[in-house]
């Protein structure tokens, strides 16, 4: 009415989900679409008169706004590619997506990216459905820095038998914790499983890296280079070594790996 109201009103509310009020002004918290529906409000005064009227409140739903990563959450940053995708469960008008670095927002609701820099990265999507509702998600990946083996020796790489070489190892990158494992010509060194390796025997040395992280990587290679011994027979030209005083020796050395 557009009257002044009597000062004695008798106020009643009735509405979807069981809903009740008896102030002239009532609030719902939390409104969601069970929430739908028509809203009636009886008011009377004093003297029995009463007003009838009734709303229509139409709730629209918010999007399910969820990021899924079908990619690991932890890579390396020599192979990162990650693939976050969003399901809709309602029709959708845009899609917004920041994936934390200087890169450009998406407008799509899968999408893949690339980091360039090692790091922790804060993913965030905000959808806008057709009936202007807001949904947002947040997603957190991690790329961690590139693994670098390289492999030095502490000394001369060609040597004879009965020789070694201290093959050290030097790491970047690295994670809490690392697998070693030392490669002779692409085979694996059973044991070898250090810093370092003590090379005793020829070949193209190098050493695989694994990261607690699962970032790997494969050294540059060494190759050593060793000689057998000489194995000699010494002998007289004369065809004995038993001669008189004043005669002449002549002595020979033949064998294997003389030259």
């Amino acid at each position: 009415p557009s009257y002044p109201f009597p000062v004695n009103l008798n106020i009643n509310w009735t509405g979807p989900a069981g809903f009740t009020s008896n102030t002239l002004t009532p609030t719902i918290n939390n409104i969601s679409s069970l929430n739908s529906g028509y809203y009636t409000v009886i008011i009377t005064d004093e003297n029995g008169f009463k007003w009838i009227d009734s709303v229509n409140l139409i709730v629209n739903p918010l999007p399910s706004t969820a990021i899924v990563n079908s990619s690991p959450n932890i890579q390396c940053l020599s192979s990162n590619q990650f693939s976050f995708t969003n399901t809709p469960s309602i029709p959708i008008s845009s899609y917004t997506w920041n994936f934390g670095d200087a890169s450009l927002p998406g407008n799509t609701s899968s999408y893949s990216h690339v980091y360039n820099t090692a790091g922790t990265y804060s993913v965030s999507l905000r959808e806008v459905s057709d009936s202007g509702c807001i949904g947002n998600d947040t997603f957190v990946i991690s790329v961690k820095p590139q693994l670098t083996a390289r492999i030095s020796a502490s000394g001369p790489l060609i040597f004879c038998e009965n020789g070694s070489v201290n093959l050290v190892a030097s790491v970047s990158g690295v994670g809490n914790s690392l697998n070693y494992q030392w490669l002779n010509n692409n085979n694996a060194i059973p044991g070898a499983n250090s810093s370092n390796y003590v090379a005793t025997q020829s070949g193209t040395y190098t050493l695989e890296l694994l990261s607690n992280n699962l970032c790997r990587d494969t050294s540059n290679s060494q190759t050593v280079l060793v000689y057998p011994k000489p194995q000699g027979v010494l002998s007289s030209t004369n065809g004995s070594l038993l001669l008189c005083a004043g005669n002449p020796l002549e002595l020979n050395v033949s064998g294997i790996n003389i030259s």
